[in-house]
């Protein structure tokens, strides 16, 4: 048995030994070929993070341009108790109306969010619910609790919280975060 495994050990022991054996058979450049392979690999790593880049800026200019000339509104839907099917709240949806009136779904939210304007887009949502909270109330109708989706950033942000809380409490509003 023992000659049966001694092709193997003498392969293995070579293998171990592999690194010293390539350096005595190529010299000081035994690695070159490896180097230059990294090399290429860790160019193609970093043009394709710059390919990304660049993705990213041309989406957010394009998002940017559709922003201009319109403005940000809050839609509202429902929520309704499934047993008596009266309207228990309403969620906050932001949404874009351009320039020539078209509503735009939400998905400049996240190119605006990964542009480190979460906090802003949040703020805009808060200062529009309670513009709308205090319309309807103007108006004499009674206001469900409001449920607005933040951000992590605007939550984290003690100012910003402690701000929306005392603007809540002055209302005398209900809102689901």
């Amino acid at each position: 048995d023992g000659l049966i495994y001694y092709p193997f050990l003498v392969l293995a022991s070579q293998q171990q030994n592999a690194p010293l054996h390539l350096h005595r058979l190529f010299g000081q450049d035994a690695y070159g070929f490896v180097s230059e392979e990294i090399n290429h690999r860790q160019e193609r790593i970093f043009m394709n993070q710059q390919k990304a880049v660049m993705e990213n800026v041309t989406v957010t200019q394009q998002v940017l341009r559709q922003l201009q000339g319109g403005h940000f509104t809050l839609f509202y839907q429902p929520k309704v108790n499934a047993t008596s099917l009266k309207v228990i709240g309403l969620e906050a949806l932001l949404r874009y109306k351009n320039a020539q009136g078209k509503i735009l779904p939400p998905t400049f939210l996240p190119v605006l969010y990964e542009q480190g304007l979460s906090q802003v887009v949040d703020t805009k949502v808060v200062n529009l619910a309670f513009e709308q909270v205090i319309k309807w109330r103007n108006e004499g109708l009674i206001v469900p609790p409001v449920a607005i989706n933040f951000d992590k950033d605007f939550l984290l942000d003690n100012s910003a919280v402690r701000d929306f809380i005392t603007r809540a409490q002055e209302l005398d509003v209900s809102f689901y975060i």
